[in-house]
């Protein structure tokens, strides 16, 4: 099988034998990613939803995306023609563009990071949160404006928008940019840089064809539909460079990260920051909850002979809603995180996943302390600024969002009742002693995104506190070993157990 570019996204494959075409079948036709977790027995797709990243066009010709040729290269028989090969000038020019744009001294993995994205050009920077990717992307952009290019920096939501701007003024990088998002209305690619949530770049993606790069932050993210799709309209853009602390590890997000950028390259994990002391060491506190028997009566486990995937996974799937409503019901669980957040010393998050639960752990907090609480108080920042405890989810204005986190960086002992959607990425608040999390949780990427917003180093803090909630009953009972394995052993993260009856 042969190869020819047609653009910046996409190759022509021709010369294609049955074997090849079977070949590209199975490597890039995926399950939808719409995966229900039950427990160790049950975890599943919806199998009537496949993805494909190949197409054929009217000459019969096969259509693949830019970075599948690395997932077909042992069929490729022209592929050493659309290798990327290393130029040592082009390397040592990089190095010095680096240290003549660095606002201050940078790490290697990050010079690293910053000469791979340039060089590869279709590249995937896994880097730990704390890592100073924010660093590393302003000087990939400083260095592709330089050679006069246009592009667009593309984050997860309008605080990152604000978080970014303020970055590249405090690098004092002479780099002019367009926002969009929230109050920034206009809509046009007309600066050298654009800085857009996807929500909104995805409102005019005729113009993406104009950009010569694009960077995805939180890369992770884009096994949603959107996300890839504005990368794969940017047809002309030479740079597609993602950067994140992880890498998807659903097969249809693995797969869309791998057809955009690349297979990762690990740049810097949590441990070896740690290890350099350039991150604050994290120790995950196991709260094994032991509830009373009257409520495990309503958790009992079916027999497993009987309680088949295969045999009634609707009646599976409705049982564990259910279970989870109950749980959530738990007046002894409510006021055990309540007790929790309100005992830690210094800042403290507590992440819920469903807004009712994140509000009755906010109330409940306020009733703990003895608070007169006004209506909507968790819409209310005054009485949150006076009282030390803040609400943060999708209906907190970013703005509102952005003086939380400045505040809480400045001062101790605020408790933030924070959605783990919007907590768990891109949200830098240093000054951060400990996290609970709240709800039943299994999905590494959002375990591991959370430990990242402890990571960072202040100098209150010499080490950090996780309280991992791991509810001993129905199907919640299995899912701390999936966090431990995939999350916690992996960088080495110093565990503490404790078992508490409710």
């Amino acid at each position: 099988m042969l190869i020819k570019k047609l653009n910046e996204s996409y190759f022509i494959c021709f010369d294609c034998s049955q074997n090849d075409l079977e070949i590209i079948s199975s490597r890039l036709k995926i399950k939808k990613d719409k995966m229900i977790f039950l427990s160790k027995k049950f975890n599943f797709y919806n199998e009537n939803e496949i993805y494909r990243h190949y197409w054929k066009n009217l000459n019969n010709y096969i259509v693949i995306p830019y970075q599948a040729k690395e997932l077909l290269k042992d069929i490729i028989q022209n592929y050493d023609e659309f290798n990327v090969k290393i130029d040592s000038e082009e390397v040592k020019n990089y190095f010095n563009q680096i240290k003549d744009f660095q606002p201050f001294e940078t790490y290697d993995f990050q010079k690293k990071a910053i000469i791979g994205a340039l060089i590869n050009k279709k590249h995937f920077i896994q880097a730990c949160t704390g890592s100073g990717k924010s660093v590393i992307i302003s000087l990939i952009v400083k260095i592709l404006i330089q050679k006069g290019l246009k592009g667009l920096l593309l984050v997860p939501n309008v605080s990152l928008v604000n978080q970014f701007d303020n970055d590249i003024k405090s690098y004092k990088l002479d780099i002019d940019r367009r926002l969009i998002g929230g109050d920034f209305k206009v809509k046009e690619y007309d600066k050298p840089l654009t800085i857009s949530t996807w929500q909104s770049a995805r409102l005019f993606k005729d113009s993406l064809k104009e950009l010569d790069f694009i960077i995805v932050d939180e890369a992770h993210s884009i096994g949603g539909n959107e996300v890839f799709e504005i990368v794969n309209e940017c047809l002309n853009a030479e740079y597609k460079i993602g950067l994140s602390g992880t890498f998807p590890d659903l097969p249809e997000s693995k797969l869309s990260a791998l057809v955009s950028f690349g297979f990762p390259k690990i740049y810097v994990r949590a441990r070896d920051l740690i290890d350099q002391k350039l991150g604050t060491e994290i120790i995950i506190n196991r709260l094994q909850l032991e509830y009373p028997d009257i409520i495990n009566l309503t958790y009992k486990d079916k027999d497993s002979k009987t309680n088949t995937i295969s045999k009634n996974r609707l009646e599976s799937i409705e049982e564990y809603s259910t279970q989870l409503k109950n749980l959530l019901k738990s007046k002894e669980r409510l006021n055990f995180l309540t007790d929790l957040a309100i005992k830690t010393n210094g800042n403290t998050v507590l992440l819920f996943d469903r807004v009712n639960y994140g509000l009755e752990i906010f109330n409940n907090i306020c009733i703990k302390k003895k608070i007169p609480m006004p209506q909507n108080a968790y819409k209310n920042l005054t009485f949150q600024i006076e009282n030390k405890i803040f609400f943060i989810n999708g209906q907190i204005n970013p703005e509102q969002r952005e003086q939380i986190r400045k505040m809480v960086q400045n001062q101790e002992d605020y408790i933030i009742c924070a959605n783990i959607k919007i907590m768990s990425t891109g949200i830098n608040i240093p000054n951060l002693q400990n996290l609970i999390f709240g709800c039943p949780i299994k999905a590494y990427i959002t375990v591991t995104q959370s430990l990242g917003r402890l990571i960072r180093l202040h100098n209150s803090k010499k080490i950090t506190n996780v309280y991992d909630i791991d509810d001993k009953i129905g199907f919640f009972k299995y899912q701390y070993k999936h966090r431990f394995n995939n999350s916690y052993l992996p960088e080495g993260y110093f565990i503490k157990e404790h078992t508490i009856k409710l």
